[in-house]
């Protein structure tokens, strides 16, 4: 529906290998907007956005979290996570 309504072209969101195939072309990974780096409703949400970043951090493309929400986070592993994806990224929006 996004595809059609907007005219772009869209991935399964949980089609891993489309996901990385599609970071790979992009000229820029834009992540955002809300609290998408958070644990609270889910680990899962936070780890899967967190694979986002990190597979374009992979292909060397800029990245920018706009309007982006932090947190909460919970958990030493899970803010170490956070963390070390957050000194990485180019910009940071809140």
């Amino acid at each position: 529906m996004t595809s059609a309504n907007h005219n772009v072209k869209t991935v399964y969101r949980m089609n891993f290998l489309g996901i990385a195939a599609a970071i790979c072309r992009c000229d820029i990974l834009i992540s955002g907007g809300g609290s998408l780096l958070q644990n609270v409703t889910s680990s899962r949400s936070l780890y899967y956005y967190l694979y986002i970043i990190r597979t374009a951090l992979f292909f060397h493309k800029p990245v920018m979290l706009y309007a982006q929400g932090i947190g909460p986070v919970r958990g030493r592993k899970a803010r170490e996570a956070v963390k070390r994806i957050l000194q990485r990224v180019d910009v940071i929006g809140v």
